[in-house]
C-alpha cells in the first residue's frame, strides 16, 4: 500500500512492492498507478519475508508503463530490455478475453463501491478496441476456482505463516520459531508490537489443518494445479493472447498459478476512486505483457493526477 500511495503522491518516481495475492495489483489500481506481478522467479525474492512462498513475488510500481518496464529491467534476474520492446501498436490484432461476468458480479465491499462496474467494463472494452485488440468475453470456466481459492486462502496463509514465514524469521535471527512463539512475543509489549492486534496470526495459531508441513505443501501443490488449469482453460476456450480483469478480482488465481499480471489506470469511479484494468499473461511473457499494457495506456491515457493541495 505504501509503495502504491507513495508513487501516486509523487514521493518517489518508482517503488518496489511484494504480492502474495493482490498486494501489488490492488494498491496500484486503487492509487491510479501501474503495478506488475511478475512470473515467479523473474525477480529474486530470497530477501523478501515470505507469506506463502509459492505465491510471493516482488514487483515494480510506477506512474506509467515505461517506468515500470525500466524498474523491472533493474530488479529482475533476466537479461531483457523491456523498454526497448514497448510498442504502442502491440495490441493490434491481439485476442483479449475479458473476464467480464466476474467483474460484473463483484459485490460492493467496505473498501470499494462496485456499483459502476458495468460502466468500467464498457470503458475497458472501448479502450482495448481503440488499441486494436479483438475483445471477447470469457466465463472463466471453471468459475468455481476463484471461490475455491478464496475459501482456502486463509488456511494457506495460516500454513504459510507457520511453514514459510517463521522459518525465514528464525534463520534471520528472530527469537521465535513458531506462530505460538510469535504471538506470545507480541503480547509481551502489545502497544508497540501489535497496535492493531494480531487477528491473522491468532487464526494461524488456531488453525490445526496445516500444522503438518507435508500436508501444507501437498495442499499448495493441488491448489496451484487447479489455478493453472483454470487459467489455461480460459486462454484455450477464448483462443486468447491475454486475459483481462479489474483490480484484484483474479489475484488469487494468477498469483497461485504464478502467471504475470499488470494493472493499468482506467481513470476514476463515479465516487472519485481510481480503478485499474488488469492484463494477465502467461509465465515468462513479461515483455509481451508490458508491451500490451503500454499500448493500452497510450490508447486511453486515463490516469488521473491526484490533487495534492494541502488544506
Amino acid at each position: 500500500s505504501g509503495s502504491g500511495a507513495g508513487t501516486a503522491a509523487y514521493e518517489t518516481m518508482v517503488s518496489v512492492g511484494s504480492e502474495t495475492a493482490g498486494s501489488l495489483i490492488v494498491p496500484a489500481s486503487w492509487n491510479g498507478v501501474v503495478g506488475m506481478y511478475p512470473s515467479k522467479g523473474v525477480v529474486d525474492g530470497s530477501q523478501v519475508i515470505p507469506l506463502i512462498t509459492n505465491n510471493d513475488s516482488a514487483g515494480p510500481i510506477g506512474r506509467n508503463v515505461k517506468d515500470v518496464a525500466t524498474l523491472l529491467g533493474v530488479i529482475d534476474t533476466k537479461d531483457t530490455d523491456y523498454v526497448a520492446g514497448l510498442d504502442a501498436k502491440a495490441l493490434n490484432g491481439v485476442k483479449a478475453a475479458f473476464l467480464k461476468a466476474d467483474v460484473l458480479a463483484q459485490p460492493t465491499s467496505p473498501l470499494e463501491d462496485t456499483a459502476d462496474n458495468a460502466a468500467i467494463a464498457q470503458l475497458i472494452e472501448q479502450g482495448l478496441t481503440k488499441a486494436g485488440a479483438n475483445v471477447s468475453d470469457s466465463e472463466f470456466a471453471p468459475a468455481q476456482i476463484g471461490a475455491q481459492l478464496n475459501a482456502v486462502l486463509a488456511t494457506l496463509i495460516a500454513g504459510g505463516i507457520r511453514h514459510d514465514m517463521l522459518p525465514y524469521l528464525t534463520a534471520a535471527g528472530a527469537p521465535v520459531k513458531t506462530p505460538e512463539d510469535l504471538a506470545a512475543y507480541n503480547l509481551k509489549d502489545p502497544q508497540t508490537r501489535i497496535p492493531f492486534q494480531q487477528s491473522t496470526l491468532d487464526s494461524s495459531v488456531a488453525n490445526t489443518d496445516v500444522k503438518d508441513a507435508a500436508e501444507y505443501q501437498d495442499g499448495i501443490t493441488q491448489i496451484k494445479a487447479a489455478a493453472v488449469a483454470a487459467l489455461e482453460q480460459a486462454f484455450a476456450d477464448s483462443q486468447a493472447d491475454v486475459l483481462v480483469s479489474v483490480n484484484n478480482y483474479h489475484s488469487q488465481v494468477y498469483a497461485t498459478a504464478n502467471y504475470p499480471a499488470i494493472s493499468v489506470p482506467m481513470g476514476l469511479r463515479a465516487n472519485g476512486m481510481p480503478v485499474g484494468v488488469v492484463l494477465i499473461g502467461k509465465p515468462g511473457e513479461e515483455a509481451k505483457l508490458l508491451s500490451y499494457a503500454y499500448a493500452l495506456e497510450q490508447a486511453t491515457n486515463l490516469r488521473a493526477t491526484p490533487d495534492l493541495t494541502q488544506e
